[in-house]
């Protein structure tokens, strides 16, 4: 079984692994003592607020690390290498859409799910595949950094923010665009879209015509876009839902299946979408969403 991960007690002497839900006691178990006694060391010589959400390697393995509460801390296991988009378990449908050169024109893709859903891993697939094909340079703006995309991929070439703060992490979104070559296709990726200011410079950004490639929390392809309009404007006027519904393209929403492959279903912004998006009758996409369903199910079965 491989241990995906932790839950460290640093007073309690405890530690829990997942899956499995499985108790250890530190002083016995090589990997949770090594955990503890980093950080320990760490919250020793680092103040809370500096350490509340991170990512580090210890020993042979990278995690991010989210503080909880006063000594306890949430580990998650970050896989070593990335995997190739196709290899996650996105229909090949799916896989076509996030790897359309349609979008290197500019536009917002938003990949959602649920806490652990696997966004970041197929963010990480997508960044590096599209790089690979069309080249470019790519910018990812992440609190923290969770896979390693520093340097080439084929001809295109990125380079990684890691922002250890909200303030920090606005005022690298503000620098974003001039950090972008002239006359040279631009990706930028923001870990997470999670309060205004991302979700309106993602907009903005979007607009000016880089390609945005981010994630939001959400139960479905609907309230992902929900949860991007209320981020944008809490009172969902006709300015934030025009504004979305001229820069978003893709949203995709994936979840975990029982043999550990990603699930997905996916919305192109047609314009009759768009339409349902500024006029706020987001209920309407639900047609929308059963029609691209009903297609990708037909092509699947050869049906013409």
């Amino acid at each position: 079984m491989t241990i995906t991960d932790w839950r460290v007690d640093l007073t309690s002497g405890r530690a829990v692994y997942f899956p499995g839900c499985i108790e250890v006691d530190i002083s016995e178990h090589p990997v949770a003592k090594q955990l503890h006694d980093f950080l320990s060391e760490l919250t020793d010589s680092t103040s809370a607020s500096e350490i509340d959400q991170f990512s580090a390697t210890v020993g042979m393995t990278r995690y991010r690390f989210q503080r909880l509460k006063p000594s306890l801390y949430s580990l998650r296991v970050v896989p070593s290498e990335i995997p190739e988009i196709q290899d996650l378990g996105h229909r090949s449908s799916v896989v076509k859409a996030l790897l359309d050169p349609v979008y290197n024109a500019g536009g917002l893709i938003l990949i959602s799910g649920a806490a652990g859903s696997g966004k970041s891993t197929t963010t990480a697939s997508v960044i590096r595949e599209r790089l690979r094909r069309f080249g470019g340079y790519c910018l990812t703006i992440e609190d923290p950094i969770e896979y390693h995309l520093d340097g080439f991929h084929g001809a295109g070439y990125c380079n990684q923010i890691e922002a250890d703060s909200t303030e920090d992490y606005m005022s690298q979104i503000k620098r974003a665009k001039r950090g972008f070559p002239a006359r040279t296709p631009g990706l930028l990726y923001l870990g997470e879209i999670r309060d205004h200011y991302t979700a309106e410079a993602a907009a903005q950004m979007a607009v000016a015509g880089f390609l945005v490639i981010s994630t939001i929390h959400s139960f479905n392809i609907v309230s992902a876009i929900q949860n991007y309009l209320e981020l944008m404007d809490a009172e969902n006027s006709s300015i934030a839902r025009y504004t979305t519904a001229s820069c978003l393209k893709l949203v995709i929403h994936q979840r975990w299946n029982q043999r550990g492959q990603i699930n997905s279903d996916m919305l192109p912004i047609s314009d009759q979408a768009a339409g349902a998006i500024k006029n706020g009758a987001l209920h309407t996409l639900k047609d929308a969403i059963a029609a691209v369903e009903s297609n990708i199910r037909r092509n699947m079965l050869g049906v013409a």
